[in-house]
């Protein structure tokens, strides 16, 4: 067996060849955006007003709730920037709920009321403030529906921070899948 020195020499030796492989910046870039990917597609519950004035906050996540059979509306919130789009989308498996857009002023600006599963809104915000989002019942019992809501910022290329975080996930995994068969301590 060959001294410890020259162990812990040959493993440092190693270690420094693995990390010109792969730059840690890399590494640390790939592991934060995986993690928010990973989180952001986590459904909250993060509960809901029965009233305009009661509107609670709406993040970027999917938010699963339960419309309870005492309340008639589930109301939230999001802030939008003037020329931003929102864009709002809604499931249910029960019964149908219908969506409504109402602006800064509290007005009614969009709805979408289809029969079937799903709604839709999107809408470009004409000024800056706290949108509202009513998701009204029209039939009785608890009923258990999503909610999105999504802002699109007209700043160029915002929508290509996406695409670069997607790319920088997909080369942590390709780097991660091409040394996973490589000996940790190269000759």
């Amino acid at each position: 067996m060959p001294p410890k020195f020259l162990l812990d020499q040959t493993i440092n030796e190693g270690m420094r060849k693995m990390v010109r492989r792969v730059p840690k910046k890399l590494i640390l870039i790939s592991s934060v955006v995986f993690l928010m990917g990973i989180f952001s597609c986590l459904p909250v519950a993060a509960g809901y007003g029965t009233d305009i004035s009661g509107a609670e906050p709406i993040g970027t996540e999917t938010v699963i709730e339960t419309l309870l059979s005492a309340d008639v509306s589930a109301w939230y919130k999001k802030s939008c920037s003037n020329g931003d789009t929102l864009i709002i989308v809604m499931t249910t498996l029960g019964p149908n709920l219908d969506l409504f857009l109402y602006n800064p002023s509290q007005s009614q600006v969009a709805y979408s009321d289809d029969f079937g599963p799903t709604e839709t809104l999107i809408y470009e915000c004409s000024s800056s403030g706290y949108y509202y989002i009513e998701v009204r019942r029209f039939d009785s019992g608890n009923i258990m529906f999503g909610i999105l809501a999504l802002i699109t910022s007209n700043i160029p290329g915002f929508e290509l921070l996406y695409v670069f975080f997607g790319i920088v996930v997909l080369l942590g995994i390709a780097i991660h899948s091409k040394n996973k068969n490589r000996p940790f301590i190269e000759n």
